[in-house]
């Protein structure tokens, strides 16, 4: 990660149709946004972006609100990325687009929230689980994890739940990746829901 100081101009343009359509049909008038890193350090090679939008650009902040949309691309693709390959979206045999719609409703809060959990076990100053994870999942974790503490970091609950998802753990395995990480919270919502049962059952 670096810091980079930006030159951003915005200008509209008619994209017109491809030449290979001999230019049938209507332009259809955009946006562009280039954003152009100004003072690149030696040896590397600039950041440029140039974005095409429908969004406007009258003002100053009209493309600083683009840029910054963008800016959350990464976040996005991550998002995308727990999805496909922890979940195996792409792998679901699924009949229907209602059973689809469903899927995804559960696969995208999920996701989320492990995505949310690992960006905290990353950031530079300790984030403790217990905000991120609720009450009854710290609960239920540190109960299938005993030598878990209630007031543990993100970052030692997510090493926790991926291990319950076939992590090994070792000093030199790295983080854990999306399947694993997938896998255990899992079961960590299996455990969860469990434990509701039983409470409801047995007090």
């Amino acid at each position: 990660a670096r810091v980079a100081q930006l030159e951003i101009r915005a200008t509209s343009l008619a994209l017109r149709p491809s030449k290979n359509r001999g230019r049938h049909g209507d332009s259809i008038r955009v946006n562009l946004v280039a954003a152009i890193e100004s003072q690149p350090a030696e040896g590397v090679e600039p950041l440029v972006w140039y974005l095409v939008t429908r969004e406007p650009i009258e003002t100053e902040a009209d493309v600083l609100a683009v840029v910054r949309a963008y800016e959350a691309r990464w976040i996005i693709e991550e998002l995308h990325m727990g999805m496909k390959t922890g979940c195996s979206t792409e792998q679901r045999q699924l009949g229907t687009v209602h059973a689809l719609q469903n899927f995804l409703a559960f696969a995208t809060v999920v996701a989320w929230q492990m995505l949310r959990l690992r960006d905290a076990a990353r950031q530079p100053e300790p984030v403790r689980a217990d905000q991120v994870l609720t009450p009854l999942q710290m609960t239920v974790l540190c109960g299938l994890r005993p030598r878990l503490k209630p007031d543990c970091l993100a970052g030692e609950a997510l090493r926790a739940i991926a291990v319950m998802g076939g992590f090994m753990g070792r000093k030199g395995d790295g983080n854990p990746g999306w399947r694993t990480l997938w896998a255990g919270f899992e079961k960590l919502l299996m455990a969860e829901r469990g434990f509701l049962v039983a409470r409801e059952r047995f007090g």
